[in-house]
């Protein structure tokens, strides 16, 4: 039976990738938050407003993780959380005024990582390797 490295390999450029975004980040100037933080405003900045375990699928990070970072980011100004008003028992997390100012950067420092990312890469490659992560991503979920 061949053995595959998948895990190992998705690990790695999971770290490096990191890495790459914590130094792009600040050659754009942008020590507001750390890469690892920018999961939790990228899955707010495309939908706005999200209960806790919305953000919890959305950046496949545990719930107590997850509530830990929220409350960090949200006593340094970068995040606005509410209660629900359909549910009382719900919070909804959605980004601040500081961090909506930092739009163009964040913007830069994102197609940075992504050129990175897919360089030298055809179109029909980066989709491909897309679909297949997803499709890792979705067995993952599944179990």
């Amino acid at each position: 039976m061949k053995k595959h490295f998948g895990g190992t390999l998705i690990s790695q450029v999971k770290q490096l990738q990191d890495r790459a975004f914590n130094k792009i980040l600040k050659e754009e100037g942008i020590y507001e938050f750390n890469g690892q933080q920018g999961r939790i405003l990228f899955a707010l900045w495309k939908n706005e407003k999200l209960s806790l375990i919305e953000l919890s699928r959305k950046t496949s990070l545990a719930k107590t993780t997850l509530s830990a970072m929220v409350e960090r980011m949200k006593n340094e100004g970068l995040l606005i959380v509410e209660g629900s008003k359909e549910d009382k028992r719900s919070l909804v997390i959605y980004l601040s005024d500081k961090t909506l100012s930092l739009e163009g950067k964040i913007n830069r420092a994102t197609k940075k990582i992504s050129d990175i990312f897919y360089k030298d890469f055809s179109e029909e490659e980066a989709n491909e390797l897309d679909r297949l992560l997803g499709k890792v991503k979705e067995n993952l979920i599944d179990e």
